[in-house]
């Protein structure tokens, strides 16, 4: 095999997302693996936030648990090109590969662009409760 690449996640040693574990985990296996590996840590795909879209604007508030963090959405398409380039590279093996979109968005930011003059952003912080789902730290009003 000349190479493995994995899509992984964004900062995936650090990253203390719940998914990120996996990834963290799998980067240490094939790391240890002696394989020759690629590492292509995914940013947040702007389908996370555009499949939402519909139900947000029905509420009248874009809800996220970011607050003012910023997040560089990038299209699954676009990963899939980045990802293809990468391929391509002579020297990929042993490589981490951070792959994001070319601009940072605040969550009112993102709201923003939807071309709305006013949206009003809520920020949700996720509470975990033992043996329990994460449940929303905000009510938003339901949607018509």
């Amino acid at each position: 095999m000349e190479l493995l690449a994995y899509t992984s996640a964004t900062d995936a040693p650090a990253n203390p997302r719940g998914l990120a574990g996996v990834h963290r985990d799998t980067e240490a296996a094939l790391t240890a693996s002696g394989l020759p590996v690629a590492l292509l840590r995914n940013g947040w795909y702007t389908e996370n936030r555009t499949g939402t879209l519909r139900d947000a604007v029905a509420r009248g508030a874009l809800a996220g648990s970011a607050g003012t963090g910023r997040i560089a959405f990038a299209s699954r398409a676009e990963l899939a090109e980045a990802a293809a380039r990468v391929l391509t590279l002579d020297g990929r093996a042993g490589q981490v590969y951070d792959l994001t979109g070319a601009t940072a968005w605040t969550l009112a930011e993102a709201a923003a662009q939807t071309g709305a003059p006013r949206w009003p952003t809520r920020t949700c912080r996720p509470r975990r409760t033992a043996g329990c789902s994460p449940r929303p730290a905000c009510r938003l009003p339901p949607s018509s």
